[in-house]
Formats: C-alpha cells, sequence, structure tokens
C-alpha cells in the first residue's frame, strides 16, 4: 500500500495552480459576476471547494487564501466555504483543531469524519471546485462490505447511465480505489450553471492503464473522454513526496460548457455547442 506523503510547498500549490490559477477567475468591477476566459455569469460571489481525502486540510485552507487575495486583487468580496472529508481519526482532528485555531468555526463543521467511498457526507452537495490527493495502492475492501458487496451497489455514484447502458459501472477492482475518489468528484460537478465545476486530483501512474475494457477504471477513463471532462494530465517530476520516488500525475477536468472553452490567449477562438450534445471543435473554429 503507498500513501505518500506531499511537500505541501511543491504539489499542493502546483494542484491548486491547476485547480484555480488556470481558471482565471477575475471578479467584474462594478458588479458581482465572475469571469472566466472572458465570460460572465451571475453568482452571488460564494464558492465551495471540497476534497474528499483532505488529510489535514492543507489544501482546503491554501486554495482559500488563494481565491481570497484574487477577489481582493479585484476590489471584491466573496464568501469561500470549506468541505472536506478523513476517515484517519487523528487526521481529522488535526483537520478541526486547525480550523478553529483559524477562528473557522463554520469551516470546521464541514469537515466529516468517515470514509468518502462508503460513508459519502456530502451526498447531495455540488461544489465549485474540488482537488485531492488520494491515497494509491490501497484497498478499499473494507469500504465495499460495508456498500454491501458489488451487488448491493446503487444510487448515481458508481452505479450510473451512460452510453445506454443503466448499470454502467465505475466500480474498480478492491485492490485499488483511487479512481473511484475521481468518480466521486464528479457526482459533485455543477451541471446547471454556464461555468459548471473544475477538478485538480493526484494519480499515481496505474490510473492511465489498469483494467481491461468493460471493468471499473477502464470505464471511469471512458466515461471522462466521452464526456469531453479531461482539459489535461500533468506529469509531475520524481521526489515530489516524502520517502519515495513515485511519478505522479495531476489530472484536471472540467464539465464547464464547450461555449467556454477556449484557447489559451486565443480570443476570437470560438466553439460550436449545441444544448443537450458535447460540443465540439471544428476546422474553422480555429481558422
Amino acid at each position: 500500500m503507498i500513501i505518500p506523503v506531499l511537500k505541501c510547498s511543491n504539489v499542493v500549490r502546483l494542484v491548486l495552480f491547476f485547480a484555480i490559477f488556470t481558471s482565471q477567475i477575475t471578479f467584474a468591477q462594478g458588479s458581482r459576476k465572475a469571469i472566466v476566459h472572458g465570460h460572465a455569469n451571475d453568482v452571488a460571489g460564494t464558492y465551495l471547494v471540497y476534497d474528499g481525502a483532505c488529510g489535514t486540510g492543507g489544501m482546503l485552507t491554501v486554495a482559500q487564501e488563494r481565491l481570497l487575495k484574487l477577489a481582493a486583487d479585484h476590489g471584491k468580496e466573496v464568501s469561500i466555504h470549506l468541505y472536506g472529508q478523513e476517515t484517519v481519526p487523528e487526521t481529522y482532528a488535526i483537520t478541526k483543531a486547525d480550523l478553529l485555531l483559524q477562528g473557522e468555526g463554520s469551516e470546521a463543521e464541514n469537515m466529516a469524519y468517515g470514509s468518502t467511498l462508503s460513508q459519502d457526507a456530502f451526498r447531495t452537495r455540488q461544489f465549485d471546485f474540488m482537488l485531492s490527493n488520494p491515497p494509491y495502492g490501497k484497498s478499499w475492501k473494507t469500504d465495499l462490505e460495508r456498500m454491501g458487496g458489488k451487488e448491493s451497489i446503487k444510487g448515481d455514484r458508481f452505479l450510473i447511465t451512460h452510453s445506454g447502458d443503466s448499470e454502467y459501472s465505475l466500480l474498480t477492482r478492491s485492490s485499488e480505489g483511487q479512481l473511484l475518489f475521481l468518480a466521486n468528484m464528479l457526482s459533485k460537478i455543477k451541471k446547471d450553471t454556464p461555468l459548471g465545476s473544475r477538478i485538480a486530483e493526484v494519480h499515481n501512474g496505474s490510473s492511465l492503464f489498469t483494467g481491461d475494457a468493460g471493468q471499473g477504471e477502464s470505464n471511469i477513463r471512458r466515461w471522462i473522454l466521452e464526456n469531453d471532462w479531461l482539459e489535461s494530465i500533468i506529469a509531475l517530476p520524481l521526489n515530489m513526496f516524502y520517502n519515495t520516488s513515485i511519478a505522479t500525475n495531476i489530472w484536471v477536468l472540467s464539465n464547464r460548457n464547450p461555449s467556454f472553452k477556449k484557447w489559451l490567449g486565443d480570443t476570437n477562438f470560438q466553439t460550436t455547442y449545441t444544448p443537450g450534445t458535447s460540443g465540439g471543435v471544428s476546422a474553422s473554429d480555429m481558422g
């Protein structure tokens, strides 16, 4: 089992860069509108940030600091609410204590104890930003047993409707559960706003290739690609974790409507989008 510990000054900031910085969030002068890639969206100035494997809450608190700085740089006030879940009792206690010591009592209440896979504390919540570093190579057999086995699992997180299959399974092998954390996040994306949600999650290399066709790991990758949610996979340098040289990647995903997906720096680029379809880019779009 591999549960590497992040070097906060390196990986956390890289994850935040791809989860938040590259969203190009600014705040329109004279209004409470968030601007992403030059498009305005009427919002109340409130953003929800979630980490389903939050550890001591380092990613969440740094994300909050960055979002508040972005708002302050544009002379705006926004409200940032943090949500996290942790299964290790000692680590969970540190997260709660740290937030309480910072005077963030309401945010401390949003930290939940228990396994995200079998005891999801935010089943009905949707979030603007989600970022996480789930455990690698860790069995989720205990969670599977708590859920009654694969035959008993129902709901919209790991058994979904996709491509005409009403029982499309995202359930991975019980020996490796890291992609299930990504599937959990994708179940919490905002579907009724033009800006949608943005996800950045750290994975080791096995998430790229494990699982035969039709198995959970392969189905998750297919589901992501066929919905056009994958923005990029960034390979990180080695030695980004303490006590291991494991190779890792940051998966960056967003369900932002295709009409909001623009080539970076090209203000003339436009995509064609028909409501109810996956959208797409044609040669004329890039002309």
